[in-house]
């Protein structure tokens, strides 16, 4: 939820600041893909669980999962001024999310991590340690429910199915 209001406020503060001429919303994903948006044509920016909706006048819609944007660039074409508006790059993140049988652990430092899951309730289900980002962490046996993850200071939460 944090999220999308960061991204609705960057969004109204980006088009707010920007004057004259016709101006664009770059979206970069993580994978290095871009999409340009035209916000002259664009009719409604909304938010539908963890996707952002883009609609357009033309009654064209398009839907991005905010785990895979990176950056939103606010540009102006007359003036070239750039806005950049860019989410927490280094912030730990869990995949897949809602989850079944493991999760994986994105931007984790390399070395040793101690990762502690509890539940919603604040008892400790699981602690384990692994080496790098990227190693899968075996969750089937977790009843169904939210957890909390922790690993270096950093939270996370998931959802177990």
């Amino acid at each position: 939820m944090k999220i999308k209001i960061y991204f609705t406020i960057c969004f109204l503060f980006g088009v707010l600041c920007i004057r004259g001429g016709d101006f664009s919303l770059r979206i970069v994903k993580w994978d290095m893909g871009e999409t340009q948006v035209e916000l002259p044509l664009l009719h409604r920016l909304s938010f539908s669980g963890d996707d952002m909706v883009v609609k357009y006048y033309s009654g064209v819609q398009e839907s991005y999962n905010m785990e895979n944007i990176r950056k939103l660039l606010f540009k102006n074409m007359v003036g070239n001024n750039v806005r950049q508006l860019e989410g927490n790059a280094s912030a730990l993140q869990i995949y897949p999310n809602p989850v079944t049988d493991y999760i994986v652990l994105i931007h984790l430092p390399e070395g040793e991590n101690n990762v502690s899951i509890y539940s919603v309730s604040g008892n400790l289900v699981l602690n384990v340690q692994i080496d790098s980002a990227g190693e899968k962490i075996d969750v089937a046996h977790l009843q169904r429910g939210m957890y909390i993850l922790k690993v270096n200071g950093q939270t996370a939460k998931f959802i177990k199915q």
